[in-house]
């Protein structure tokens, strides 16, 4: 067996959201490889990331959920800060972003929806949406974004397709306090 030598390097690459400003982050990982001919190479683990393969950190994610949902900036405009801050990246994969985000974030939803569910009472509300196409032949569809609150603030958003009595029905399963409502 020969020792192994070192034969190149593999980046990997991070980015940070800092308030005021995103800072690119690179990490060199060396590879490794024997002079049998064999072809044996092996290189150091890359830095664990929040989304595989991606250089979105927790601060970054945190960031745009707080610009879409808290500030109203939808992401579009999100990239085009992101632009002027020198950091280029497709609407597509910031979409692709807050979906992983929402992805991790459903078991908090969930224990936060049992708890309503659990407790004496709650309120609920409904807002009408136009949910866009990714066709410009099709309309926008109507579609229904519920809230439901308990009384010491927690608060669950439930999407549906319809305004039917059967979606708060299910979200609100098995509660047996009362529920306040505008209708």
């Amino acid at each position: 067996k020969k020792p192994l030598r070192r034969i190149g390097e593999d980046t990997s690459s991070w980015l940070e959201w800092i308030p005021g400003h995103f800072v690119l982050h690179e990490c060199a990982r060396g590879k490794w490889g024997c002079g049998c001919g064999l072809g044996t190479v092996l290189s150091e683990p890359a830095p664990e990331s929040v989304i595989p393969r991606s250089i979105a950190t927790p601060s970054v994610l945190a960031q745009l959920a707080v610009g879409k949902y808290a500030d109203h900036l939808p992401l579009y405009r999100q990239a085009r800060i992101l632009e002027r801050a020198g950091v280029t990246l497709p609407t597509s994969t910031l979409s692709d972003w807050m979906h992983q985000v929402a992805v991790m974030l459903t078991p908090l939803r969930d224990e936060l929806a049992k708890t309503i569910v659990a407790g004496d009472i709650a309120a609920l509300d409904d807002t009408r949406l136009e949910m866009q196409r990714n066709s410009k032949k099709l309309k926008a569809k109507r579609c229904f974004l519920w809230a439901y609150r308990s009384p010491s603030g927690e608060t669950v958003f439930d999407f549906s397709l319809s305004r039917a009595g059967s979606e708060p029905l299910r979200f609100l399963e098995g509660m047996r306090g009362h529920l306040q409502g505008d209708g």
